[in-house]
């Protein structure tokens, strides 16, 4: 059973790692960076108290 848990990652891990470099390939060729918009609209119905 232990042979063949390694026989596994040995398999899958390569495979793993080339998908991994070849996201951030993809994602270097493209040059996409993330969109992230913050918006802030104040409640006017709240009144301020100092």
């Amino acid at each position: 059973m232990d042979n063949v848990l390694q026989s596994f990652f040995y398999t899958v891990s390569p495979l793993v790692t080339l998908l991994a470099v070849t996201v951030a390939y993809i994602a270097l060729l493209k040059q996409s960076l993330p969109h992230i918009l913050i918006q802030y609209k104040p409640n006017r119905n709240i009144p301020l108290t100092h």
